[in-house]
């Protein structure tokens, strides 16, 4: 498989972080987290948070304070990490 990324572009410099939470070790996923820390993008810096869970009837929520940056790392990043959190819909 071809990598779709360039090792030698820089996309974003930043931090992300994952959290899941199961009830078991061998349950299932109740909640599932992505949030990041941008400090520099295509689209600018900011914050976002994507969240799927029973919490939200297992609907994704994204919250965020940059709302280009989300969309940017939704076409970009999550399409790859997590379909769930690219859906645009």
């Amino acid at each position: 498989m071809v990598n779709p990324t360039d090792p030698n572009e820089v996309r974003l410099t930043g931090e992300n972080s994952f959290i899941r939470l199961q009830e078991s070790e061998d349950g299932p996923q109740l909640t599932r987290t992505s949030h990041w820390r941008v400090l520099w993008s295509p689209a600018g810096q900011g914050h976002v948070l994507f969240i799927t869970s029973e919490l939200t009837s297992d609907a994704v929520k994204i919250y965020a304070d940059n709302i280009a940056l989300a969309r940017w790392l939704q076409e970009e990043i999550e399409s790859m990490l997590f379909p769930e959190f690219a859906d645009q819909s």
